[in-house]
């Protein structure tokens, strides 16, 4: 179970989440139901690798064992990566509204859990998520957003630092300033090369094509556009705690 829930970036970067999801199943349903961090570890990766392969009933039934069993197991990191996976499920599901009670807890919990990538992730998809709440003058989502860059940054985790390079550009993109926004991109699209993270990589590439054609102005409504353009290459978070890359 330990061996299959640690390949879950494997799977998720080349696109093979049926696998990674029949692996992980197969490996929990292989030992007992005993609320250990291992098994959180797992479900929360089942949980990821479905959400993020559209399978969003699968995903929320994993997440919810996921965080039972965290809360059983008392690690704040599993916890807290349970309630991340339960909010992008919302916000994948097109419910930011339900997605944002549940990512502003999962950053309680990083925060207590002490995983500052897992909290820089964390910030990244709650000021996602406020940008498509609230629009990009929201002040919150910035501060959010500049935070997690910082902590990503600190941390030196690239996967941390390119989400939350990518999520920025998105929010000064949708102010209307291309000219900050291009070179954050850039720079997310360089920090998923390194990491051979090809979803990422094209997620990257599709902004930077939009705004070559000129599509600023859809994504000035009030942020939403923006939001809900980006919400077919937002970034995929770490199904575990554990100090991602």
């Amino acid at each position: 179970m330990r061996c299959s829930a640690g390949l879950f970036r494997f799977w998720e970067r080349r696109g093979h989440f049926q696998e990674g999801c029949a692996w992980l199943e197969r490996a929990l349903r292989g030992v007992p139901e005993t609320p250990t961090a291992e098994r959180g570890w797992a479900l929360n990766a089942l949980a990821f690798l479905c959400w993020r392969g559209g399978d969003t009933q699968r995903a929320r039934a994993a997440a919810q064992q996921a965080l039972s069993v965290a809360r059983a197991a008392g690690e704040p990191r599993d916890v807290a990566q349970a309630l991340l996976n339960l909010g992008m499920i919302a916000y994948v599901g097109n419910a930011p509204n339900l997605a944002l009670p549940y990512l502003e807890e999962s950053v309680a919990e990083a925060r207590q859990g002490g995983n500052v990538p897992q909290l820089s992730l964390a910030l990244t998809f709650l000021g996602r998520t406020r940008l498509w709440l609230e629009g990009p003058f929201d002040r919150r989502a910035r501060l959010a957003l500049d935070e997690s860059l910082d902590l990503a940054r600190a941390a030196r985790s690239l996967y941390a630092t390119g989400h939350a390079l990518a999520t920025l550009g998105d929010l000064v993109w949708g102010q209307g300033d291309t000219r900050q926004a291009l070179p954050l991109w850039r720079e997310a699209t360089e920090v998923r090369a390194r990491l051979t993270d090809r979803r990422g990589i094209a997620g990257c590439l599709e902004r930077l094509a939009l705004s070559r054609r000129g599509s600023r102005v859809r994504l000035r409504r009030g942020g939403r556009a923006c939001a809900r353009t980006n919400q077919r290459v937002a970034p995929a978070p770490s199904p575990s705690g554990r100090g991602p890359g």
